[in-house]
């Protein structure tokens, strides 16, 4: 019996002595084709302090639209209170000239001076001068204490 060696991966068995005709295989030529052009990548560069100044301006536009709408109002309250003014005003004059026609001014000062009522040119005028009176403060933290006691029970 024949024996086999003990490495299995050697093959002793060839196809054939025989030279095989090489076939010369023509190169394949291929087709060029047009290469496509890489899109260039746009970048955006953004600077923060930019974005910050276009936040602030919106913002301060959006402030400034607010108080736009709150002068309104206000110029129309404004407005509104000046004609209720001009409105008491005439109320007033209708008023003080009905209460005027209501009495009788020579009546009054004839009742007046029968009641022992003086006219002003008459009356002597006195002026008096008063001087405020100063108080010394005591000076020590003992003698505050006993000036507030004083002070509370007299």
């Amino acid at each position: 019996m024949a024996r086999y060696p003990s490495v299995q991966y050697v093959s002793l068995y060839t196809d054939g002595s025989a030279a095989r005709k090489l076939e010369v295989q023509t190169p394949v030529r291929k087709e060029t084709r047009a290469k496509a052009k890489k899109q260039k990548k746009i970048v955006l560069y953004v600077d923060p302090v930019a974005i910050l100044g276009i936040a602030t301006a919106v913002i301060m536009l959006a402030i400034m639209a607010v108080s736009f709408v709150q002068l309104r109002g206000t110029q129309q309250e404004a407005a509104a209170m000046s004609s209720y003014v001009q409105e008491l005003r005439a109320e007033n004059k209708a008023l003080r000239a009905e209460f005027e026609a209501g009495y009788d001014a020579e009546q009054i000062a004839y009742t007046a001076e029968a009641l022992g009522m003086v006219p002003m040119d008459q009356v002597e005028h006195v002026k008096l001068d008063i001087e405020p009176q100063t108080t010394q403060e005591p000076a020590g933290v003992w003698d505050r204490v006993t000036a507030f006691l004083t002070g509370l029970f007299a």
